[in-house]
């Protein structure tokens, strides 16, 4: 009996659709639970592969350059927030935070 593998030819889906044709239904849902899973599990580590490779590329001058102007341009349109506000949300969210861990017993 050939057994699809690295190293053999593979099996035509034929092959692999007379052996389901025989399955019962609980069997056919397993199945098809497995394939979905698989299919799944290698587009996370597909994407995971590509962000990784996007992360750990440099910056080039005129990439810099260009995100340079666009923030440039975005704070001459009042489009950033003050860093006084940005500062006053970390000193309530820390405070929040104080307050939850300490009604928590966490502290």
């Amino acid at each position: 009996m050939r057994t699809a593998t690295h190293d053999a030819e593979p099996l035509p889906v034929s092959h692999y659709w007379g052996l389901i044709k025989g399955l019962d239904r609980s069997q056919k849902l397993e199945l098809a639970t497995m394939i979905m899973e698989s299919l799944r599990d290698e587009e996370v580590a597909n994407r995971a592969k590509k962000e990784q490779e996007k992360q750990l590329k440099p910056y080039t001058m005129e990439e810099l350059h260009a995100r340079i102007a666009e923030s440039e341009r975005q704070i001459a349109e009042g489009k950033c927030k003050p860093i006084e506000e940005v500062f006053r949300r970390w000193d309530m969210e820390d405070s929040m935070v104080a307050e939850e861990e300490f009604e928590y017993g966490t502290v």
